[in-house]
């Protein structure tokens, strides 16, 4: 009885011993591709990314020169030559699309940039790999352009309020007018001088509504 119990277990322990091995053999391979698959995916993501930085920054400089109206010619032929030498495997890289200080959607002082790169990738087990990868990059230009606008009074402001801006002719008295109003356009014909303000302001400093347009007496 004692002998055939010792086969027994010696049997379960040999068939446990050798499906250990089939596991080891089956999922051995399989740790190892997903570890080179991974490498992969990094290395890939390292690389767009250092196109991304090196193209940005270079756009971010242009944006801010943009100030002192310096058109950068050469800029395409810099952006290309920074990225194609941040990393050995980029076998090109090409800009494809650029323009500088333009409006779209009623927004002005843009500068967007489209490129395409081409780069390989070669793992530890041999893997080959030509990757493509496309971006797009949109600024807006540091030119501090002056904008036709007036503050919004300090009242107002703290009211949270929109204000309303009245044009005043100092020559012709003390009323302000709507931009609309006739005696706006007969002024400015006669090239009189004027005074845009805010309409608060304008009530603080003494100045009253035009009789004929109301100056903005329903803002």
């Amino acid at each position: 009885m004692n002998i055939s119990l010792k086969k027994y277990i010696d049997k379960v322990f040999k068939n446990k011993y050798g499906s250990y091995i089939t596991e080891a053999a089956i999922s051995l391979p399989v740790l190892i591709i997903c570890v080179c698959a991974l490498t992969l995916i990094i290395k890939i993501v390292t690389i767009c990314e250092a196109i991304c930085f090196n193209t940005v920054w270079e756009v971010r400089d242009a944006g801010l020169a943009a100030y002192n109206k310096v058109t950068n010619v050469s800029l395409c032929k810099k952006i290309e030559d920074r990225v194609l030498a941040c990393d050995s495997s980029l076998t090109d890289f090409e800009i494809t699309k650029y323009r500088y200080l333009y409006s779209k959607d009623g927004i002005d002082d843009l500068i967007s940039l489209d490129a395409k790169a081409t780069f390989n990738v070669v793992n530890a087990v041999g893997i080959n790999g030509r990757i493509e990868f496309e971006e797009n990059v949109l600024v807006r230009g540091f030119t501090g352009t002056l904008r036709d606008e007036n503050p919004i009074a300090e009242e107002q402001f703290k009211d949270g309020q929109k204000a309303k801006s009245v044009v005043v002719f100092p020559r012709y008295g003390v009323r302000f007018h709507i931009k609309e109003c006739r005696y706006v356009k007969i002024y400015d014909e006669e090239g009189s001088y004027k005074l845009v303000m805010d309409k608060k302001d304008a009530e603080l400093k003494g100045f009253t509504p035009c009789l004929v347009c109301g100056g903005a007496a329903n803002a």
